[in-house]
């Protein structure tokens, strides 16, 4: 069985660190322990994870404090030293100024956290697919499909744009082969700004920063549709297409940034000229 988790459009380098990761393959170079991007990124979406089974208890910031020290405690123990202090109190209220922006939007507006981390599975493009949502929510007629974000809202909004956002496309897709009759809003909670980034307005929405694209529904993915089918051929003839440094400036205007050129196993299978790609980092 074939997983695909979350198909980046970086051609085959991204499959190739998402194969590393599944395999359990990692470099054996010694690594500072540091509280990096992904981990922040970790521990708000764990955060986000266990409010939605604590929803019906009242907002306050004991139980905000109560969720943070879980995620910390589970995700990144070594945040407990004393020398890491300042550093966790700083994630600590940047993660609280989107909950306390969340929590009681969602509460006024009646959305109900259904389901966290919820496995879906379906078929795309021929291909078996399986992975995560962040989270389900649903009103009285519709289900909103979120995914947490630790960054900004202006890639995302970007991507939609494009036409090259595919999670938001996967996400609808998978849900609606469960339940064709259903309602779907899809879309990203950027936590470094609090915007919300959707696919579509929602009623409610002007209690909170949300951004809509400027295109169709039917457009927002088009174009990352066709270049995975595109990819999907290739691969079936045996042809995998790898990366040039040429292509960076092309997939950041379009909202993307190249995570796997960060891993250094990765690196070695890149073209020469691709050595010194320089990538800022977040998540595609």
């Amino acid at each position: 069985t074939t997983e695909i988790y979350t198909l980046s459009l970086h051609d085959a380098l991204p499959i190739l660190a998402w194969l590393f990761n599944r395999m359990g393959i990692e470099s054996r170079e010694w690594k500072v322990q540091q509280l990096d991007n992904a981990l922040q990124g970790s521990i708000a979406h764990k955060v986000f994870e266990l409010y939605g089974k604590h929803q019906n208890a009242p907002m306050s910031n004991d139980l905000f404090d109560e969720l943070y020290e879980s995620a910390v405690n589970q995700l990144a123990p070594f945040m407990q030293q004393a020398h890491w202090r300042i550093e966790k109190a700083n994630l600590k209220r940047e993660i609280h100024r989107a909950f306390e922006v969340f929590v009681p939007w969602s509460k006024q507006q009646g959305w109900n956290v259904e389901h966290v981390e919820q496995k879906m599975e379906g078929h795309l493009w021929d291909w078996p697919i399986k992975g995560f949502i962040d989270a389900i929510l649903h009103s009285s007629d519709q289900v909103f499909i979120l995914d947490y974000k630790k960054s900004k809202s202006d890639d995302r909004y970007k991507r939609l744009n494009a036409g090259f956002d595919l999670q938001t496309y996967i996400y609808r897709q998978l849900y609606s082969q469960g339940d064709s009759s259903a309602n779907i809003v899809t879309g990203y909670f950027n936590l470094n700004d609090r915007v919300m980034v959707l696919d579509q307005a929602i009623e409610g929405s002007n209690d909170i920063d949300v951004q809509t694209p400027d295109i169709p529904l039917e457009q927002q993915s088009a174009q990352a549709v066709d270049l995975v089918t595109e990819r999907f051929a290739q691969l079936r003839l045996g042809q995998i297409m790898l990366n040039h440094a040429s292509e960076a400036k092309a997939w950041k205007s379009r909202g993307i940034k190249a995570y796997a050129f960060e891993n250094s196993l990765v690196k070695l299978a890149m073209h020469p000229d691709a050595e010194d790609f320089d990538d800022e980092g977040d998540d595609a």
